[in-house]
């Protein structure tokens, strides 16, 4: 997982590691999700715009 932090407790179980990692993951998608969303939506302007 590139750029993400996961922070691990010392008594902690390994369910609470999971967690964090599935949240740290989704988090990532997330952000990834929402740039790409964007960049395609930009991209779709300017091929409106190229039209006429």
């Amino acid at each position: 997982m590139k750029g993400a932090t996961i922070t691990e407790k010392e008594d902690a179980g390994n369910r609470t590691t999971i967690s964090e990692r599935r949240t740290a993951r989704n988090t990532q998608n997330r952000i990834f999700d929402d740039q790409h969303r964007r960049k395609e939506k930009r991209q779709s302007r300017v091929e409106h715009r190229t039209e006429w």
